[in-house]
């Protein structure tokens, strides 16, 4: 099993694929930004003892992806996308979309219908704002309850092939994402924290996965406030 990792400069993949290389676990790297993954590859290569290949990869190009798929062999494959865009205040909101929800999708669509067969797993990191009731208020929360919905409909559409599909929404983590976000620091996790709770569940059935759990009840307060709010 080859595990590729797009959006491979986040800093919860970069933690992720450390963990995978420390457990002999075989990976391919993809970003857009070839500069700052090929320091990430020499480090990883240095963990592993073997070369670890990374690839440039813009999840919204088309061209880029259909190149990287002539370079894969005919492996059983765990695509994993740590892809994710954020912007405080929003006013790149295509941008936005197209990093959060089109690429994903794209992506997703592109690798079944090219490796169906060596398909086994996606997982797909989104948020706990695709949770909120308020979703539509914000271009970022908006566009990862579309991709939560499009990860939830593949789901049932990729069991008949034998292709499981893991959504994983994490709360606040300590990235760069968040870092004009003022928060308290009891919300906030470390980026290796996310990491190891993606790993410890890459093998699972779960489909659903909240990072850390207590968001899942968190977020149920927060929906039962907004309609309290919307009945007055």
């Amino acid at each position: 099993m080859k595990y590729i990792i797009f959006g491979a400069n986040s800093d919860i993949a970069y933690e992720l694929s450390k963990i995978l290389v420390k457990n002999n676990f075989e990976i391919i790297l993809a970003s857009s930004n070839i500069e700052k993954l090929k320091k990430k590859e020499l480090f990883l290569s240095s963990i592993a003892n073997k070369p670890i290949k990374s690839y440039c990869v813009d999840i919204q190009n088309d061209e880029q992806i259909n190149n990287f798929f002539k370079l894969l062999n005919k492996d059983d494959y765990h695509l994993i996308i740590c892809s994710g865009y954020l912007e405080i205040p929003e006013s790149n909101n295509t941008k936005i979309m197209n990093i959060n929800y089109f690429g994903p999708k794209n992506l997703i669509e592109k690798f079944v219908k090219n490796f169906q067969e060596n398909m086994r797993k996606i997982t797909c990191i989104t948020s706990v704002a695709s949770d909120r009731l308020d979703y539509k208020k914000k271009t970022y929360s908006l566009s990862k309850r579309n991709l939560s919905d499009f990860l939830n409909l593949k789901s049932k559409e990729f069991k008949k092939d034998q292709i499981s599909i893991q959504n994983v929404k994490p709360g606040y983590v300590k990235t760069k994402m968040i870092k004009d976000i003022n928060l308290p620091k009891i919300l906030v996790i470390e980026p290796i924290i996310a990491a190891k709770k993606i790993f410890d569940n890459l093998h699972t059935n779960n489909e659903n996965i909240y990072i850390p759990f207590y968001w899942k009840y968190i977020l149920f307060l927060y929906n039962l406030l907004f309609r309290m709010k919307i009945l007055k």
